[in-house]
């Protein structure tokens, strides 16, 4: 760590600026405590206090000192910032419900959150994507042993140490897309590889529904990824074959193997019933409102007040029919002008990353998640990162 901390002070790549350790510091503490919630669910949690107080007032320092035009990046993501607030305090206006007001708050917040990673790995991209990796494994590393030792179990359903099994799950999966970023095209190593089953047994954990189809998803395009040797697709290839004429020369006997390890027993059952529990359906999740109230869909109905929608209703759990019944059409296009400006130009793989992510997004909010934000920061920094690395190579 000191070692990668001392090449960037003594860097000499002229169009970018010697490390901050106080802006370093921040997001690295950040990251750290991340997955760390202590208090009630909807609460903010010590790594948000801590960006609070310290990263965003550098950032204020950082946005009022740039010159320049401002990236489409900025302005779309501002502009939709901006239009959750304006909504819900309209509806605010008219009904009081606090829940209106903390909602866009989440947005704002997230947002810079966003615009922090961009200012962090505009420093020295190449360094603070070491330090960044190393605190992501730091993290999965301390979650695998702390989820099955000290994690709260709900329902048979390991929370970790978040306050949902589902954010575990998303985190889990947040993270292996984030690893696969992180690496920036190079080969993966049998610590990455270490890593990835580690984010896989914690969604064993969480036995989301949702989690663990996109984790197989996940894994398929990590087997196809230029990153993966040769060696290593040829290895799994071939234990894949192994494990498949195992269980067709001796298929009961291997089920009934399988059967005695506890978590895979879960695991299946959970697979298993998908589509039979209530929450399962489009009315359980939320989405007939967008059919009973579909004047919201032009202007939105807000985050909040949900005793509009039915006695007991609740929130829609999907971030992208949230995106469109909460903000309406315009809300919808801004975000996703937001997503086309920071992944338009960037390589291939990234947009699957979304595209699997944006997956959980049907039967879960997952837009609010800041660490969803995060990796939508490190997926961006890519530019930072190959203007560097085009930029030494010139020198």
């Amino acid at each position: 760590m000191s070692e990668i901390l001392q090449s960037a002070k003594n860097s000499s790549t002229p169009s970018y600026q010697k490390i901050s350790l106080f802006f370093t510091g921040v997001w690295i503490l950040y990251l750290l405590l991340s997955p760390i919630y202590v208090f009630s669910k909807g609460l903010p949690q010590p790594a948000d206090y801590l960006i609070f107080a310290f990263g965003f007032p550098a950032l204020l320092i950082s946005m009022l000192q740039h010159r320049g035009n401002m990236s489409k990046v900025f302005v779309f993501g501002a502009l939709f910032a901006g239009l959750t607030i304006a909504i819900n305090l309209t509806h605010f206006a008219f009904i009081h419900n606090d829940r209106l007001l903390k909602h866009s708050l989440y947005y704002i917040f997230n947002f810079c959150v966003f615009m922090y990673v961009l200012v962090v790995f505009k420093q020295n991209p190449k360094v603070l994507n070491k330090l960044t990796y190393w605190a992501v494994a730091t993290i999965i590393i301390f979650q695998t042993i702390y989820a099955p030792l000290f994690g709260e179990v709900e329902l048979l359903r390991n929370l970790g140490s978040f306050n949902n099994p589902n954010q575990l799950a998303y985190w889990s999966l947040l993270n292996m897309a984030i690893l696969i970023v992180l690496k920036r095209g190079q080969k993966f190593t049998l610590f990455d590889f270490a890593l990835f089953a580690m984010c896989i047994f914690l969604q064993s954990l969480s036995l989301s529904k949702a989690g663990m189809i996109l984790t197989v998803l996940i894994c398929a395009v990590i087997f196809f990824l230029p990153n993966m040797p040769g060696k290593g697709r040829i290895f799994f290839f071939i234990a894949l074959m192994a494990f498949a004429f195992w269980q067709l020369t001796n298929p009961s006997a291997i089920l009934q193997k399988l059967e005695q390890v506890e978590q895979f027993s879960k695991v299946a059952a959970r697979i298993d019933n998908i589509g039979q529990e209530r929450d399962d359906s489009a009315e359980g999740r939320g989405y007939d409102r967008l059919i009973k109230y579909p004047h919201y869909l032009i202007f939105g109905a807000g985050e909040g007040a949900f005793f509009r929608f039915g006695r007991g209703a609740q929130e829609i759990h999907s971030g992208i029919a949230t995106l469109i019944f909460s903000y309406g059409v315009t809300g919808f296009l801004f975000f996703s002008l937001f997503l086309w400006a920071i992944f338009h130009k960037l390589p291939k793989r990234h947009l699957i990353l979304l595209g699997i992510i944006f997956l959980f997004g049907i039967p879960h909010q997952n837009i609010r998640f800041t660490y969803f934000w995060v990796f939508l920061g490190l997926a961006y920094s890519q530019h930072a990162y190959v203007a560097q690395k085009e930029q030494e190579e010139k020198n």
